[in-house]
């Protein structure tokens, strides 16, 4: 096929079920053409780490004789929103082992 041809770049079967797959001595410029079929939207959130934590206040801790006394729970890679296939990291574009999810939990005290 010629590429000065005014069909050149239409399609034999443009309602096909499957893609064609071209042969090397009968279209040559089809295996080279620039295709955005394979493009995805890769935007996304991700909540990385995110930290709650409450203070006891003094007049309950006075009785006791402490200080301060803190609480908290720590989440890192609590989630990821994406319409990327599952399985799949945005960061890195590809397929590898997701990221761990860890929660710790703790306190601080001062007597």
């Amino acid at each position: 096929m010629d590429p000065a041809s005014p069909d050149y770049m239409v399609a034999k079967n443009p309602n096909a079920k499957y893609y064609r797959i071209y042969g090397q001595m009968e279209n040559v410029g089809s295996n080279t053409r620039v295709s955005d079929k394979y493009l995805q939207d890769a935007s996304y959130l991700r909540i990385k780490n995110i930290t709650l934590s409450y203070s006891v206040p003094q007049t309950l801790l006075k009785k006791a004789q402490i200080t301060s006394l803190r609480f908290f729970v720590d989440v890192e890679n609590l989630a990821t929103f994406t319409s990327l296939p599952k399985g799949f990291d945005p960061e890195s574009l590809s397929w590898s082992y997701p990221f761990y999810r860890t929660i710790s939990f703790g306190l601080n005290l001062t007597l």
